[in-house]
């Protein structure tokens, strides 16, 4: 209320606001991963990141096989899916 702009802040925005660096980083990081985490469909999500990591799994075992990784020593999309 001090500052010179002020007033005109007040008038332009009312004194329904905070300042974002008055928030610690773990307060606004948990605000905004809240708000974002609202908006998204879980079932459609889930459903991402499993495609997500069975193309993640076939990519490292191609990669193995232009390696000449021979197969018994490779990782099945089993094991890349499981942390195995």
């Amino acid at each position: 209320m001090t500052d010179s702009r002020a007033k005109s802040f007040l008038s332009k925005y009312s004194n329904a606001c905070v300042e974002l660096d008055a928030l610690p980083p773990t307060e606004l990081r948990r605000r905004i991963r809240k708000a974002i985490e609202q908006l998204i469909d879980k079932t459609l999500w889930d459903r991402a990141v499993m495609v997500e990591n069975a193309e993640l799994a076939s990519i490292q075992e191609a990669v193995a096989a232009g390696r000449g990784v021979p197969p018994h020593e490779r990782r099945s999309h089993e094991q890349v899916l499981t942390h195995k």
